[in-house]
């Protein structure tokens, strides 16, 4: 018998963030030098200060690299799924409550290089880190019984532990795209392949109009 090829990732466009169901997973990319301080990234700190936390502790044990103050590259293409403590996830109106935050590591610096912080990397660099972030992401989730090895379950009603790969959504906005300048349709086919045969749902946030 033949064996049947992969099912390519179901995946929606989201217009309108009101709509979303709470729970799920959201992510986006960062760099990796400990600062949220831009973007997507900006809102996520100011609104779960908790997992940011997380995040620089992660970014602390990569430390030191050829420079004290900075982190070890290979860093670099990794993923880090932090649960959102059920007191953040309280705070936020059900259609902003997500169970866990997922931070890719595409870039290791940001913005322009200075003589104090590297800058970002270069687009191709991006995508590369990219595309390995996602394999480990995807590795985290499908390894394990209900499809997730490293997604521990918050207190909250968010939680996706215990569910099925088949109920779970991802939701992410258009990351890499902003800052980083690396064109969404590039870093998208990257998340076609590595979630290729995945069970869930993807779910891009659309970005607002400008104005």
């Amino acid at each position: 018998m033949t064996a049947q090829p992969p099912k390519p990732l179901a995946w929606e466009w989201l217009d309108n963030i009101s709509d979303k169901t709470h729970g799920g997973f959201i992510v986006h990319s960062t760099n990796c030098i400990g600062n949220w301080n831009a973007g997507f990234a900006k809102d996520l700190k100011a609104d779960y200060p908790k997992c940011f936390r997380a995040y620089q502790q992660y970014v602390d044990s990569f430390k030191p690299g050829d420079d004290p103050h900075l982190p070890r590259r290979d860093i670099l293409g990794t993923c880090l799924i932090i649960p959102v403590d059920d007191s953040e996830a309280q705070k936020r109106p059900l259609n902003e409550r997500y169970s866990h935050i997922i931070c890719l590591f595409t870039s290791y610096g940001y913005g322009r290089k200075t003589a104090k912080k590297p800058g970002k990397d270069c687009p191709v660099k991006i995508l590369e880190s990219t595309q390995s972030a996602l394999r480990d992401f995807r590795q985290q989730l499908g390894s394990a019984p209900h499809g997730h090895r490293n997604v521990q379950s918050t207190n909250s009603g968010n939680s996706d532990h215990g569910k099925s790969m088949q109920d779970m959504i991802i939701y992410s906005n258009c990351f890499n795209s902003g800052f980083f300048s690396v064109p969404w349709v590039n870093t998208f086919e990257l998340v076609k392949q590595a979630f290729q045969g995945w069970e869930g749902k993807w779910v891009v946030l659309r970005p607002p109009p400008k104005e």
